[in-house]
């Protein structure tokens, strides 16, 4: 158990013990600096008061770790950080004359691989006809960016984004969806909720752009008629 709270293998390659998901068994893949699922803390149960607190192993070496974690954290995305800023000006700049085009709004969801979700996609779209916003009036569309091995199982009303894809102004709303692999798979550092958030704004969702407004929405909801006609301002 090193310093920087890895756990090493003891003989052969170095590798370090290592987490993948919620629930799962730990295995072990080559030692990464900085890479959150291979730090590794221990503690034990002390009394405090008459009941048992966990504590860390040693409280001032877990300290210092922690803060020298956050640290090396800090400045190695710092590069990513700023560029993202960056980009956030640039989009703000190129935006300064308004938006352009028709209103047009959507949900947009992440669909994951498997068919546990089309359940709930098929309510969501069975409810935004039953409550009347799909019409043309509404300008309301549904935008799932699913994974590629779910595209099969979604509804067959469904269509994929195109490259030259522009939003059907003036029309009853669409049921789209775009290939879309999400960040905890190309980056497994992040937790499983944020594929719902990053799908907004990471490679290949540019074509979002030309919705005045964006609903993230979460498969497990539905819509309701509080929804008709409501245009938020600001």
């Amino acid at each position: 158990w090193t310093p920087e709270g890895q756990v090493h293998w003891s003989e052969g390659c170095k590798k370090c013990v290592t987490s993948v998901k919620v629930n799962q068994p730990v295995t072990t893949t080559f030692c990464k600096p900085l890479a959150e699922d291979q730090n590794v803390e221990i503690g034990r149960y002390e009394d405090n008061g008459g009941s048992q607190v966990l504590m860390p192993l040693d409280v001032e070496k877990w300290r210092i770790r922690q803060e020298t974690m956050r640290n090396e954290v800090l400045v190695a995305d710092k590069v990513t950080v700023t560029k993202a800023l960056e980009q956030i000006d640039e989009d703000d700049l190129i935006h300064a004359g308004g938006f352009k085009g028709d209103d047009r709004r959507a949900a947009v969801f992440y669909v994951d691989k498997g068919k546990g979700a089309i359940a709930n996609v098929n309510w969501w779209i069975y409810t935004w006809k039953f409550i009347g916003l799909s019409v043309a009036a509404e300008a309301f569309d549904l935008v799932m960016m699913v994974h590629p091995a779910a595209i099969e199982n979604l509804p067959a009303e469904c269509k994929e984004v195109t490259e030259s894809f522009r939003p059907n102004y003036g029309a009853a709303g669409q049921c789209l969806y775009k290939p879309y692999v999400g960040i905890t798979y190309r980056d497994k550092t992040y937790d499983a909720y944020m594929n719902s958030q990053e799908c907004l704004f990471g490679p290949g969702s540019e074509f979002l752009s030309h919705y005045k407004l964006l609903l993230r929405a979460d498969l497990d909801t539905f819509p309701t008629p509080r929804l008709l006609g409501y245009w938020p301002k600001g």
